[in-house]
């Protein structure tokens, strides 16, 4: 956009240019003929180029502040936007991650309920080893790792 407005801006200031041309030509035409000194008319060519050169200049710096200021505030929505870009992304992501974390919670109570049961079957087919008071404390170990 900002190519489009220079190119724009280009062609404005040679169309000025021309028609400030043809304007000082023909007032250094006429006055010329009517002071009949061509230094008159030169002069009367170099203010009207001064004047328009000043014109221009003028112009051209107001829309440098207006291009400033559109910019400054493009890149404050830019900031703006990418801020809630990034925290959509942040919530997204732990969600995510709590999903994960629910899984893995669930497959470790799997493996130990499966672990749990392979040692009951263990102590209960070796019970010569172990008494029934040793496989409570077992089971009361279980429970309180289970539950953390």
């Amino acid at each position: 956009m900002a190519a489009n407005r220079y190119d724009g801006n280009a062609t404005e200031v040679a169309v000025i240019g021309a028609m400030t041309l043809v304007i000082a030509t023909c007032v250094a035409i006429i006055e010329t003929l009517r002071c009949g000194s061509l230094i008159v008319g030169v002069a009367s060519v170099i203010l009207i180029g001064v004047l328009g050169a000043t014109l221009l200049q003028a112009e051209d710096e107001r829309k440098k502040q207006i291009d400033k200021k559109n910019t400054g505030q493009q890149e404050a929505k830019l900031d703006f936007s990418s801020k809630e870009s990034k925290e959509e992304v942040q919530a997204k992501e732990d969600e995510m991650n709590d999903k994960i974390d629910e899984e893995l919670t669930g497959q470790q109570k799997a493996k130990l309920n499966v672990s749990l049961k392979d040692s009951k079957e263990e102590v209960r087919s070796s019970s010569s080893c172990c008494t029934s008071e040793e496989i409570q404390s077992l089971e009361a170990k279980y429970h309180a790792n289970a539950s953390s």
